[in-house]
């Protein structure tokens, strides 16, 4: 496998210093160069530099191919650094949702008298799937269990490193319908 893309250019940069950041435009007045790392292997980016080099040539926009270089592959790695953030955003809602629902059923569940804490154990593979589950039979413990969580969160002793800001807001958003008592 080749090595991820490293191409040099020089740019004038005083054209194209809107399109960098702070620490790449001083990267770059440092060195006397722009070095971007486009998400691609050597080869491919020595294949796609080439027929960006004829469009500018085709085009009679030979004189600012570095230029051009440096805006669209410098454009290109914010938009994989903006494209990975938006997954981790989404990812980090599709959580809260889940644990706010399981959280308001717990709380909707309070005064039910067949309430049952569970787990559901996926193993196996994605051709021959196996679950086992595991339930708490008795209403006394799994309400005591299910006021257990919800107390850690009101109190707000969870992982704040998996559950961030989008899971205290949606906490925030629960409170003010009246799902938990505000803090």
């Amino acid at each position: 496998m080749s090595s991820i893309a490293k191409i040099k250019l020089k740019p004038d940069l005083e054209k194209i210093a809107n399109y960098l950041n702070p620490f790449q435009m001083k990267r770059a007045l440092e060195a006397g160069y722009v070095t971007v790392e486009p998400v691609f292997d050597q080869e491919d980016g020595d294949r796609y530099q080439k027929k960006l080099e004829a469009v500018f040539t085709k085009h009679g926009l030979s004189e600012l191919k570095d230029e051009l270089l440096v805006v669209i592959f410098v454009g290109d790695e914010n938009l994989n650094e903006a494209l990975h953030w938006d997954r981790e955003t989404y990812d980090g809602i599709n959580t809260a949702i889940e644990v706010s629902n399981f959280l308001l059923a717990i709380k909707q569940a309070e005064s039910n008298h067949s309430i049952q804490i569970g787990i559901k154990e996926n193993s196996g593979t994605a051709n021959r799937p196996s679950n086992k589950n595991y339930f708490i039979t008795d209403q006394v413990i799994s309400k005591w269990m299910g006021q257990l969580i919800i107390d850690a969160v009101e109190s707000g002793k969870y992982p704040d490193f998996e559950f961030g800001e989008i899971f205290r807001d949606s906490i925030a958003g629960l409170n003010l319908m009246g799902y938990f008592s505000p803090q």
